[in-house]
């Protein structure tokens, strides 16, 4: 562990010189570029071959409208333990 002295002050960047907040990676950017005025084409393409039956464009799709669940709660009964001899 470092010395008391060493360590950054509370709220204090390690690197206050670093990217600045809410700044945009280049290739980011460029695709973003190369994609404008053409969304909304290439999404009614990718709904229209979903609508005929393609696998992928459909996982698109529904990849996009619904994300994917992170934490799914799992519920069952348990027997009733009133003492140490009820547990398996």
């Amino acid at each position: 562990m470092p010395k008391e002295e060493t360590q950054f002050e509370p709220g204090q960047s390690g690197n206050p010189a670093g990217r600045p907040k809410g700044s945009r990676n280049r290739s980011t950017l460029a695709l973003e570029a190369i994609f404008e005025g053409e969304a909304e084409a290439l999404s009614r393409r990718a709904i229209q071959m979903a609508l005929e039956g393609d696998g992928p464009a459909m996982k698109l799709c529904l990849d996009r409208l619904l994300s994917p669940r992170r934490h799914r709660s799992i519920s069952f009964d348990l027997p009733v333990i009133e003492s140490a001899a009820d547990l398996p």
